[in-house]
């Protein structure tokens, strides 16, 4: 948020960041699928239709 909120407000932009997975606070699963591209894209879609950024 330190770093993020300046920057969003020299903008004039919303910044949105979340813990991909097996990053920051997540724990790493054994599942390598979970790590491929197509999976962070499809996790990244799914967080934004979820919080109603896609219409």
């Amino acid at each position: 948020n330190k770093c993020l909120q300046p920057w969003a407000d020299i903008n004039g932009c919303q910044v949105l960041a979340y813990d991909r997975l097996g990053f920051g606070l997540t724990e790493r699963v054994l599942d390598g699928q979970l790590y491929t591209r197509k999976s962070e894209e499809l996790f990244a879609l799914e967080l934004l239709n979820q919080i109603e950024y896609i219409k």
